[in-house]
């Protein structure tokens, strides 16, 4: 009887597939079991074309949930790891509005580390073109001097600078100012 029962398990085929099955299963429920799960809030950066920057972005940061093995990584090591949310739009090369969902492969983590969730999913960025502009620099004061004392003359060095930044801003600028300087009581 043993000898039939031995052959009748090796050679039927739904027996070795349902061992296979289960096997997977289980398999698939420990390996769960074993992850932990860290939240982190990461800034979103994106990857524009040449000639192009962006004006703005909404959400500036996207709240990401990664799951890592228990053994690779202690809880506290685990807040500290080098990710990054890079998108991809450098083959965007007019100004405007454009609107993209964020997916897991835009997410730069260390190997083993899974994304679990990512939010938000959708965002809105602003691109123009990069401008040139030549600004005179004025002081900017903060406060009053003293009573009887007047400020006669500043002088700045270099009197004008090259801005870069995007056109459409750089456009409405006429001047530049320094970081405020005070004065009062002096």
């Amino acid at each position: 009887m043993w000898e039939k029962l031995k052959t009748w398990s090796r050679h039927n085929r739904f027996l070795k597939v349902l061992a296979l099955v289960i096997g997977v299963v289980v398999w698939l429920i420990a390996s769960r079991l074993v992850y932990d799960k860290v939240i982190l809030t990461v800034p979103i950066e994106l990857q524009v074309g040449e000639g192009m920057t962006v004006k703005a972005i909404d959400p500036p940061m996207a709240t990401v949930t990664l799951e890592y093995p228990r053994e690779m990584v202690t809880p506290l090591a685990a807040r500290e790891i080098e990710l990054k949310i890079v998108h991809d739009i450098s083959s965007i090369a007019t100004p405007g509005t454009i609107v993209f969902n964020l997916e897991d492969r835009d997410v730069r983590r260390p190997a083993r580390f899974r994304v679990a969730g990512l939010d938000p999913s959708r965002v809105t960025a602003e691109l123009d073109r990069i401008g040139e502009k030549v600004l005179p620099v004025k002081v900017n004061y903060r406060g009053r001097p003293r009573r009887g004392y007047r400020v006669i003359e500043a002088r700045v060095f270099p009197p004008e600078v090259k801005v870069t930044g995007p056109a459409s801003i750089l456009e409405g600028m006429t001047e530049i100012e320094t970081e405020p300087i005070a004065i009062m009581g002096r």
